[in-house]
């Protein structure tokens, strides 16, 4: 008997917390998850369209989860992209620096890309 009135009453409260998170209780804690794209992409649908408070909520949800697939998926191929685009900063870099630069600024950038030269020139405290 203890075990069914356990179970009742956990299920309960687990649904009154869904109950209270759908009707809108979590609404700011969703839109503050959402990234600045998606959270200004639905803020623009929802006037355009003039959807109500609750489909407001929805859609936030959803895109809360769109954006955590979306963000896995490019992290995913951010790893498989990164010696790629390794050689393509340094590629740029170089072109920049021997083809744009006067060899003035060349030294100093040099020096900019050299981090012991960097904290060596700061003497500020930290």
């Amino acid at each position: 008997m203890r075990r069914v009135l356990f179970a009742a009453v956990l299920t309960f409260l687990a649904g009154a917390i869904f109950g209270w998170l759908a009707a809108g209780g979590g609404d700011a804690q969703t839109s503050a998850s959402l990234e600045p794209d998606l959270r200004d992409w639905s803020s623009a649908i929802s006037m355009a369209l003039a959807l109500e408070e609750d489909q407001i909520a929805d859609l936030q949800v959803v895109l809360a989860y769109y954006g955590r697939e979306r963000r896995r998926l490019l992290d995913a191929q951010r790893a498989q992209i990164e010696p790629q685009l390794g050689d393509l900063d340094r590629r740029f870099q170089s072109l920049i620096r021997d083809r744009l630069l006067d060899p003035k600024r060349r030294i100093l950038m040099e020096q900019m890309e050299d981090p012991l030269v960097i904290l060596v020139a700061d003497p500020s405290p930290r």
